[in-house]
């Protein structure tokens, strides 16, 4: 159940072009090519986030998740995501393109952590938990244009954060929306 909605929630997390999002991309799912826009079936360029749960539940079962990155890298894009059952902390790394598992980490969670403590403290709530694509079209909506390059969603002490990373021209933002009631916390400009 909790894998069909994620699922449902962050589709779009997994859908981008193989290129930056930009603000005209996100909001009509068009990838921008030579001046023309052109219609892409952008479900066959990346993962479906269905794979990416799937890849990291066949790894990692019975855990939840803390935090799920996308990130576009020299080489394409990314995914990471981070998981915890009571005794142990999980993270798997895929080519969101090729489908590829690039990575796997499993660690012993300290004493202090062990026993669901940190499991309890860390994990998200995926009820409540605005998509990927609610989450890009508020940080766009604040600076008003720009490539998403990144985002990411995590538990922090204080709540639950999208962090969306875009790039305009020469210039770079990161905005920080609360990730269950779409509030903006922050927007920071970066020359």
């Amino acid at each position: 159940m909790k894998k069909i909605f994620l699922a449902a929630l962050l589709i779009g997390a997994f859908v981008m072009p193989a290129q930056y999002v930009t603000a005209e991309e996100a909001t009509t799912q068009t990838a921008v090519s030579s001046n023309n826009a052109v219609k892409t079936d952008v479900l066959k360029e990346l993962m479906t986030f269905e794979e990416v749960m799937a890849a990291y539940q066949k790894e990692f079962p019975n855990s939840d998740i803390e935090s799920i990155e996308l990130d576009h890298q020299s080489d394409g894009w990314h995914v990471s995501v981070e998981g915890i059952d009571d005794d142990n902390k999980y993270e798997i790394k895929l080519n969101a393109s090729t489908k590829e598992v690039t990575g796997k980490k499993e660690k012993k969670l300290d004493a202090d952590e062990a026993g669901g403590a940190k499991r309890k403290k860390d994990k998200l709530d995926l009820k409540r938990l605005i998509s990927f694509d609610e989450a890009a079209q508020i940080a766009l909506k604040e600076v008003k244009s720009g490539e998403i390059s990144k985002f990411d969603v995590e538990h922090h002490s204080d709540g639950t954060y999208w962090e969306i990373k875009l790039k305009d021209s020469n210039k770079e933002y990161e905005v920080t929306i609360d990730a269950y009631s779409k509030k903006v916390i922050d927007v920071k400009e970066d020359d």
